[in-house]
């Protein structure tokens, strides 16, 4: 069912993909180390209940609107995104800069065939290739917006389209931090402003569907204050947002 549309090799790092030295718990990491760290307790880090309770819903209606075809998800982690876009019968392939989370997601999906590590800046598909492409909470994690929008509109087709989400730049947090048995591991984060990345998919030409920004008092579920300190529960401060692009 899920046959190559182009060469993917499991397990190797692309050109272009850095690394920060690993260090001792409590460095902040580039997001290729600290995800392969963190990959065994991903899915059981607090923070994940957040999003599946509060950007999934979103995320699945957006994707709904979608007739099945073939579909990436940039930045697939532990492949949840991955088997929602399989679920509803597109034919989705997934890239993560950590093998390790990519390890995690193939024994949750079944399979490892679909799946590769490589660098969103260098994707190891042919142009026009994809009708779909997700990316949840990646562009965070690059600090060079042009060449990931640009990359984007390489391997989609004419008319295809980019559902993308993230934390907002406003959310009071200088770096992602998972909790570990043996002291906290900080992920490396850019932060962008949704007009930031308006502007630069624009510039790529896209056009905007879709741009909403989610606060905490609008929230379908509403997390305990003394788990997520963080987050600004007056309302005041957004927490993350939903941009669907169109080429």
């Amino acid at each position: 069912m899920y046959r190559s549309l182009s060469p993917i090799t499991s397990g190797q790092r692309l050109r272009g993909a850095t690394r920060i030295r690993a260090g001792t718990a409590d460095d902040i990491v580039d997001a290729a180390v600290g995800y392969d760290r963190v990959a065994g307790v991903y899915d059981d880090w607090h923070w994940q209940r957040f999003w599946v309770q509060n950007e999934t819903p979103f995320v699945v209606a957006a994707l709904n609107a979608f007739p099945p075809g073939p579909a990436l998800d940039v930045g697939a982690g532990t492949g949840r995104y991955v088997r929602l876009l399989r679920e509803l019968q597109h034919n989705a392939y997934g890239i993560d800069l950590s093998s390790q989370m990519l390890a995690r997601a193939s024994k949750s999906l079944g399979r490892l065939d679909g799946l590769a590590v490589a660098d969103l800046r260098a994707m190891p598909f042919r142009a026009s290739t994809f009708d779909l492409v997700t990316c949840c909470r990646v562009l965070s994690h690059v600090e060079e917006l042009d060449s990931a929008f640009g990359e984007f509109r390489r391997v989609l087709r004419r008319g295809g389209r980019v559902v993308i989400t993230d934390v907002d730049s406003r959310h009071d947090y200088d770096a992602t931090r998972v909790p570990m048995a043996d002291g906290n591991v900080y992920i490396k984060v850019h932060k962008h402003s949704i007009c930031e990345l308006t502007r630069s998919a624009v510039a790529r030409g896209f056009r905007v569907l879709t741009n909403r920004t989610f606060y905490a008092n609008e929230l379908p579920w509403k997390p305990e204050p003394r788990a997520f300190p963080a987050i600004d529960v007056s309302g005041n401060r957004p927490l993350f947002w939903l941009l669907v692009l169109e080429l």
